[in-house]
């Protein structure tokens, strides 16, 4: 299934106030708002599980500095999901240069910040697979099994969705809604996921291939390794995870043999500014998702932290402005370049504004904190299950079609070009030849991992069954990776399109905005 990425999109706009009323902030001018992850991260979790898109309004009260403090929701819609508190998360991450009164800032008026939550448009269907004769149709049905065993399949994952939506705390009678949405959606979609599967493998397999795999599928070892019961034999994100780790720790070290990693306190010192102010208190300093955010992509997928000293000047609501880097640990990472983006986070202490503060040049640090040590990696258990030889097989033969080891590659060079501003050329390189080495070295740990949960779920005699299925020309089903790949795009569409129905059935007694499923080209949305 894939991952949606939820856009939100925010309108900003200054509250009119009565004429009577002293000191209100119109048409404000914002220093800082909140990027796309931020709100994308304040999306609730209950509107993501349905699809559902919102708005909301807050109230807020303008500091001297530029912040928002004791913010209220005013409205949202729809009421019960979330939106009005997600709205509230997000006032931490405005601020604001306030219009003056005699050059002193503005304290105490108040802005309305509506904010709208929205979603893009849903993929494409996939594509229709080439029709073929009924004899393949039938020998593919025969392979998926019963349509209500898939139906059941998708009523529990339904559920288990509506279940996650507790974590919100919502009005029982919300989540007895939603629970309801997702069977009814389920039991809608749930056919035609089983016939979109059965044609899509009637169009990749011969007739042969799908008797054998029907043939497999009607057997224990068959029902397991194709998960028909909906039981995983792998926690692939987990195995994933730590490989990706593995990968981080090796490469790193690697990286560091050839380049400086090593913290150097004397590249912050303060003496290595002449500012008038050296290190103060401050009111505001950037949260932990901004320093996670600006955080250079190189020292993050290497899990290396640093330090920035910067220089600015201080302008007249607290706000380092005009700053240049006055050191850097440890170079060529892109440090610098994020201590820049994140100054106009911090404002500093009132008490040092009121003494003068202002338009006065100020020297601070800005940490970079690494990402937490990577866990060891599993030890193979000194008495292995029966089967482990067999198992050790299975793994690689199922491995091999996966792409894992390329996918990790390709995942550091998105991020790496993403930044590329940040680092130079040669230390990218460096990076991605490191990350290629360790992903090759950590592979065998990877199979090991695999190995060890298949022996722990089959048996020897399943284990071979499983072994010899992978080698006959049935297997294209797992190895396949193009039939596989069309075949889990079919399962995200259709995973989405349920998400989309049990929006739109609890948006009927709910007042709300369900996103709308994408239709095929020259066909129409399915009604509804």
């Amino acid at each position: 299934m894939r991952t949606f990425l939820f856009l939100v999109s925010a309108g900003l706009v200054a509250a009119s106030a009565a004429a009577a009323q002293p000191r209100v902030i119109t048409n404000p001018d914002w220093a800082a708002k909140p990027n796309a992850e931020l709100m994308a991260d304040a999306f609730p979790t209950a509107a993501q599980k349905l699809l559902i898109q919102g708005a909301a309004t807050v109230s807020c009260v303008v500091s001297a500095m530029g912040l928002l403090e004791k913010c209220s929701v005013v409205s949202e819609a729809p009421a019960g999901l979330g939106f009005g508190a997600g709205a509230l998360r997000l006032t931490e991450h405005f601020r604001m240069k306030p219009k003056t009164v005699n050059g002193e800032p503005v304290a105490g008026g108040t802005v309305r910040i509506p904010i709208r939550f929205t979603l893009p448009p849903p993929d494409a269907p996939p594509a229709k697979p080439t029709p073929v004769s009924a004899a393949r149709l039938e020998a593919a049905r025969s392979m998926m099994g019963p349509a209500e065993e898939h139906t059941a399949m998708w009523v529990k994952w339904g559920e288990a969705e509506a279940a996650a939506m507790a974590s919100q705390q919502l009005d029982p009678g919300v989540l007895a809604a939603a629970k309801q949405a997702f069977t009814n959606a389920a039991q809608r979609f749930a056919p035609q996921w089983t016939e979109a599967q059965i044609a899509e493998l009637a169009a990749s397999y011969e007739e042969p291939e799908l008797r054998g795999l029907a043939k497999f599928a009607k057997t224990s070892a068959g029902r397991a390794w194709l998960e028909l019961d909906g039981l995983p034999l792998v926690s692939w994100g987990e195995i994933t995870q730590e490989y990706i780790s593995q990968i981080s720790r090796r490469a790193r070290t690697d990286y560091c043999s050839r380049y400086l990693c090593a913290i150097d306190m004397l590249e912050i010192d303060p003496g290595k500014s002449d500012a008038q102010i050296v290190d103060p208190a401050w009111t505001q300093l950037p949260s932990f998702e901004h320093l996670a955010l600006e955080q250079p992509k190189l020292a993050l997928i290497l899990q290396i932290g640093g330090y920035v000293r910067l220089q600015c000047r201080i302008d007249a609501t607290g706000t380092p402005q005009s700053c240049v880097v006055r050191g850097e640990t440890p170079p060529g990472l892109g440090f610098g370049a994020a201590a820049m983006e994140l100054a106009p986070y911090f404002k500093i202490d009132q008490a040092l504004l009121s003494q003068g503060a202002a338009r006065e040049t100020v020297s601070f640090v800005i940490p970079f904190p690494a990402q937490p040590p990577a866990p060891s990696p599993r030890a193979t258990p000194a008495t292995l299950p029966d089967g482990i030889p067999l198992a050790f097989e299975v793994a690689e033969l199922a491995l091999a079609g996966r792409g894992l080891e390329t996918w990790i590659v390709q995942q550091a060079t998105t991020l790496l070009d993403a930044d590329v501003t940040r680092t130079g050329p040669s230390q990218r390189a460096a990076a991605l030849d490191a990350v290629r080495a360790a992903a090759r070295a950590e592979w065998p740990q990877v199979v090991s991992r695999v190995a060890q949960a298949y022996a722990a779920k089959l048996s020897a005699a399943d284990l071979q069954q499983v072994r010899d299925f992978l080698r006959s020309p049935e297997a294209r089903i797992e190895g396949g990776l193009d039939a596989t790949r069309r075949r889990e795009q079919i399962t995200g569409y259709y995973s989405d399109l349920i998400r989309m129905e049990a929006g739109r059935l609890f948006c009927e007694s709910h007042a709300c905005t369900p996103t709308q499923p994408a239709p095929r080209s020259g066909e129409t949305r399915p009604p509804a």
